[in-house]
């Protein structure tokens, strides 16, 4: 039942932005030639977020919640898909952001090369911020719906992780010593330890996520 509702959610939101899920690679792209092959990953990750959100949306507009109360499926199933759909999501994000930084690198032309085990680093890192983000929003979305959490649960998380990726983008063309690189460099040294370290830390964020949603939407009323 969890797989059968992670695929309504799937085509209702496909059919409801898919003009957004087939410009992906490109405004991925836009996104990290204007700013840094650096930030790719996370970017690609914010928008695989935004993405798994509209979930969220299409439940309300739709009337999924009210489907799914007619069918012999509990709560717990229906968070369980929600976020069965972001880790869906997610690996996607970190793939389009690695298949799209060679592309970035060559055409911006820099000069910065990443190893292997730089690349799982920078996945790890992407996948942190997607937990993250996950846990700013989901459990606000999933307690008070889309409509009334979206300006707490949904817009302001993602103004803050905006102002955050354009800081780290002033900071790097201010000529400051760069951290990205030197984090790269010592991960790529210790990248069990590291990159280990980063995965089990997002997986713990994205648990805690699940269980105060789960909490939230056994409480809520519909």
């Amino acid at each position: 039942m969890v797989g059968k509702i992670m695929m309504l959610d799937w085509r209702a939101t496909l059919s409801l932005a898919k003009w957004v899920f087939i410009a992906y690679p490109a405004v991925v792209f836009c996104f990290g030639f204007i700013t840094s092959q650096m930030l790719v990953v996370p970017i690609s990750m914010w928008l695989s977020a935004l993405y798994s959100f509209k979930a969220f949306q299409v439940e309300e507009e739709v009337g999924l919640s009210h489907l799914y109360l007619t069918l012999p499926v509990s709560r717990s199933q229906i968070v369980k898909a929600r976020y069965g759909f972001a880790l869906i999501m997610m690996v996607f994000g970190i793939i389009m952001g690695l298949a799209v930084m060679p592309a970035v690198r060559h055409f911006s032309r820099s000069m910065w090369y990443i190893q292997f085990e730089g690349h799982v680093a920078v996945a790890a890192v992407g996948a942190l911020c997607f937990a993250v983000l996950i846990l700013s929003m989901y459990p606000l979305l999933f307690k008070l719906g889309y409509q009334k959490g979206k300006i707490i649960g949904l817009f302001i998380p993602v103004g803050v992780f905006y102002a955050a990726i354009f800081g780290y983008y002033i900071y790097m063309i201010s000529g400051s010593r760069n951290i990205t690189l030197d984090f790269v460099s010592f991960a790529s040294r210790n990248v069990i330890a590291v990159s280990g370290g980063l995965l089990v830390l997002a997986v713990l964020i994205f648990l805690l996520s699940y269980v105060l949603s789960l909490r939230a939407y056994t409480r809520r009323d519909l």
